[in-house]
């Protein structure tokens, strides 16, 4: 088998007598020497990341972003904080180091849809998405259903 990359899909060269050898059946004599499988693929970078992804948004080795999996943790302890009403935004933030503003933004990330959160952790949300992007305003819909559209996989 070979494997030849293109800018835009990646072509899988199969030895057809090979592969029934492996197979443990034989060769038809119809049978074309080598088959070719194309996938439509194409890398993307999200922060410090290359990532290998194919038409529909899929990674290729699906694995957790360190830097989403960061923000989402900070966002549950800082909503930990909060929610228990012994201190504010404005004092957390200063403690912490961080614009209220900042935090704020954060803090969203607490009331993503499970599922959508699951899958993040998983490595299964889009290969594009990225923290910077979760973050911007208006970023995240308050309807469950929306966010998975938004943000999972179709």
């Amino acid at each position: 088998m070979r494997v030849i990359v293109h800018p835009d899909r990646l072509e899988l060269v199969i030895d057809v007598e090979a592969l029934a050898a492996k197979l443990d059946v034989p060769r038809q004599a119809e049978a074309p020497a080598s088959v070719t499988h194309r996938a439509s693929t194409r890398l993307t970078r999200t922060g410090h990341t290359l990532k290998l992804i194919d038409v529909r948004g899929v990674s290729a080795a699906p694995t957790p972003d360190p830097t989403l999996t960061r923000l989402l943790a900070q966002a549950h302890q800082w909503w930990t904080e909060l929610a228990r009403g012994e201190t504010d935004i404005a004092k957390l933030s200063r403690r912490e180091n961080v614009s209220a503003s900042w935090m704020t933004r954060v803090v969203r990330l607490a009331f993503l849809a499970p599922h959508i959160t699951g899958a993040i952790l998983d490595g299964r949300a889009r290969a594009d998405l990225e923290g910077r992007a979760l973050l911007a305003t208006d970023a995240i819909s308050p309807d469950w259903q929306e966010q998975g559209a938004e943000l999972l996989l179709g």
